[in-house]
């Protein structure tokens, strides 16, 4: 099998196109099992492919690893991998400078810049004729996390919108791009804020009220039997807050006299927390035919919808009559003061920003900066990234080379790694670059555009593959991991990396090590991946890069290479399994 790499000429060139044969050592199309689950090697010895996950291992001892200055820069491009989802040279000039602590501080203390919402409006997509164009959510969801400066703050974001999913794929009717707008940017004002404050605004959000039904909820009629919507009040549980079953503050299950799970609440629980979110509407204030004010205004109540019962739920009262905003407020100080608050969220943002089997001290130890963050404060995001990211576990380099440690880095994650590598520009004002949700030409994923308010992934997901399941593992992202969508990406890639999409690339620098292909791989592979491509593949990756024909005064052979080069890296395991 081979993959042409040179399909459209520059016009300087009179070279045909150059074929690299694509086989089992370089290419890794090939996966193996039912489920598709398991890249085939690049090639070498030292070969981890995702079935390393699935070994057992020892993690490292927990706390706080020595924020030390220098460090090395694969050190410096693991960090910025999982703190931000990519490496730029510069970034990693400076955080080499500052050390970890230093990186952070800068991050927190950068404002939110301009709004979606505000860009919206500046591109006039407030005016009527677009009230039914969804386009433009994908549009600036994609400015956002390919341009702004605030990379930290962008990371959270799309964290929390994978866990507090809103997707347009459960929205309907006009405005849907300023119902995401709101949400987005109020999972960018809140990222560095208390979790607390978090669920609160996200519980009056009109998108995450539209798309799971807290809009149009009323309280209970007896005459037409009518029922408040429990879809909010389960999910504000199941996935927002406390999970299905009780837990140790190490994110370990809490079992009964028999050795099985206790369930975090009941299905009585669910019906009596639904009714705290009866009555709640759009707040429809401003709201015009060119004014979609309605799609950011946090919900208002209507009282005659509200029920006036008692509520009974996880062992907490909340009397008659209590008015509606009172009503929510106990609720979700009763949800925030859960124990099993701190580990289930503790543990998911673990698996989206360094591994997907943290230890049970790990998560026991960001569980306990989420309980307090040394000043008494419970919920300071702060300190949770701070734990999660200084965590021995997180940067120590030695964690490499324990084969359960990692997690396979989501599709979307990689176009945006790609991209604000090598500084890709838009060259579309107004940002016309499409969704990635297609499984047979894109990726299975793009931001807002998950399936359900499960995500793409769950957190818990086994894939179907013995080992994992014998192991005790998971591998959350596996779940959109097959034979088609692993052709599709690489395809998708091609694409990109080629600069034939909107978004185009500067590999300035990497042309420059074109004719020296060790170098070059070496260079693409620190940033990348930090240290984690083995020597043995980098030696064979350069052997056939090299056999592309390339000379200084061949613009057309350099870039070839630098492709080849690029697509090789971004398709081979040890690139896709972020240790």
């Amino acid at each position: 099998m081979t993959v042409e790499l040179n399909e459209k000429p520059d016009s300087d060139s009179t070279e045909a196109p150059v074929l690299i044969p694509l086989t089992h050592q370089h290419w890794p199309l090939g996966l193996a099992s039912a489920g598709g689950l398991l890249l085939s090697a690049c090639g070498g010895e030292g070969t981890t492919s995702a079935a390393a996950l699935a070994s057992a291992g020892e993690n490292a001892a927990p706390g706080a690893a020595p924020d030390t200055v220098p460090m090395t820069e694969a050190e410096a491009s693991r960090f910025l991998g999982q703190a931000q989802m990519f490496a730029k040279p510069a970034d990693i000039s400076v955080l080499m400078k500052t050390g970890y602590g230093g990186w952070l501080n800068s991050q927190f203390s950068l404002p939110v810049q301009q709004t979606a919402w505000d860009w919206l409006i500046e591109r006039g997509r407030a005016d009527s004729s677009y009230m039914y164009n969804i386009d433009y959510a994908d549009y600036f969801a994609w400015k956002e996390l390919l341009s702004s400066e605030d990379t930290l703050r962008k990371r959270m974001a799309l964290i929390w919108s994978e866990i507090m999913v809103v997707s347009l794929a459960g929205l309907s009717g006009e405005w849907q791009p300023f119902y995401m707008a709101g949400y987005w940017d109020l999972l960018n004002q809140h990222a560095f804020g208390n979790f607390r404050e978090l669920l609160g605004a996200i519980s009056r959000n009109p998108a995450m009220g539209k798309f799971l039904n807290i809009v149009g909820s009323a309280k209970a009629d007896p005459i037409t039997g009518r029922q408040p919507d429990e879809n909010y009040a389960r999910e504000v549980m199941q996935l927002f807050t406390v999970g299905l079953y009780q837990l140790n503050r190490d994110g370990t299950l809490k079992l009964d006299a028999t050795g099985s799970p206790m369930e975090t609440y009941s299905q009585q629980d669910v019906t009596e927390l639904a009714k705290v979110f009866t009555g709640w509407n759009l707040d429809k204030t401003g709201n015009g035919p060119n004014n979609p004010a309605a799609m950011r205004n946090p919900l208002v109540v209507i009282d005659s919808k509200h029920s006036p019962d008692s509520i009974k739920f996880l062992g907490v009262t909340i009397p008659a009559n209590t008015p509606a905003e009172e009503a929510l407020k106990i609720a979700l100080d009763t949800l925030f003061a859960h124990p099993n608050v701190a580990p289930f969220i503790a543990k998911q943002l673990i698996q989206k920003m360094v591994t997907s089997n943290p230890s049970a001290a790990y998560v026991a130890d960001v569980a306990q900066a989420f309980e307090n963050n040394g000043q008494g404060v419970r919920g300071d995001l702060k300190a949770v990234i701070r734990s999660i990211l200084l965590h021995r576990e997180a940067r120590d380099l030695s964690m490499g080379a324990n084969p359960s440690f990692g997690r396979l880095r989501s599709p979307v994650s990689r176009l945006i790694q790609w991209a604000r590598t090598f500084n890709a520009k838009m060259n579309d004002p107004n940002w016309n670059f499409n969704s990635t949700i297609d499984a047979a030409t894109r990726f299975s994923q793009s931001p807002f555009r998950a399936p359900s308010v499960f995500n793409f992934y769950r957190p818990n997901y086994v894939p179907p593959d013995q080992t994992f399941a014998t192991r005790g593992l998971v591998g959350p992202e596996f779940q959109i991991h097959n034979e088609v969508s692993i052709a599709a990406y690489i395809n998708y890639m091609y694409f990109v990396v080629r600069n034939y999409s909107s978004l185009k690339a500067d590999y300035t620098e990497l042309i420059q090590l074109a004719l020296d292909t060790p170098q070059l791989i070496g260079r693409i592979a620190l940033l990348l991946a930090g240290q984690d491509i083995p020597a043995t593949i980098q030696k064979e990756m350069a052997a056939a890069v090299a056999t592309i024909p390339a000379a200084a005064n061949n613009s057309y052979g350099l870039k070839s290479r630098v492709e080849a080069a690029l697509l090789l890296v971004l398709s081979c395991p040890q690139y896709m399994i972020q240790k």
